[in-house]
């Protein structure tokens, strides 16, 4: 059995029916100098309120800044952050238990 990966950009993802499961694992590429900003656009605020499950595995992340606004009042309850970068304090999320 082989897994198959989504070769889609973010943006091509973020534009599904229906996004729970964000899987965005093993793309360092499209998070330019370790930041969270590409996914964190306000333009994709609409999208990632109904993620509950974020998967940022392995991206060479060094900061979440912005993180929360791109998800505030979402639905997010797991976030998989990791094999990343980063270090002391994080952007403190507000999930919803």
């Amino acid at each position: 059995m082989f897994i198959v990966r989504d070769t889609r950009k973010i943006q091509e993802i973020l534009h599904d029916d229906d996004l729970r499961e964000l899987k965005l694992a093993r793309r360092p590429g499209e998070f330019k100098g370790g930041e969270v900003s590409t996914l964190c656009r306000a333009s994709n605020a609409p999208q990632l309120k109904s993620v509950e499950y974020l998967n940022l595995y392995a991206n060479k992340l060094t900061s979440l800044i912005g993180l929360n606004h791109g998800l505030a009042g979402g639905r997010l309850r797991e976030l998989n952050l990791g094999n990343n970068k980063l270090s002391g304090a994080l952007v403190s999320l507000a999930l919803r238990g």
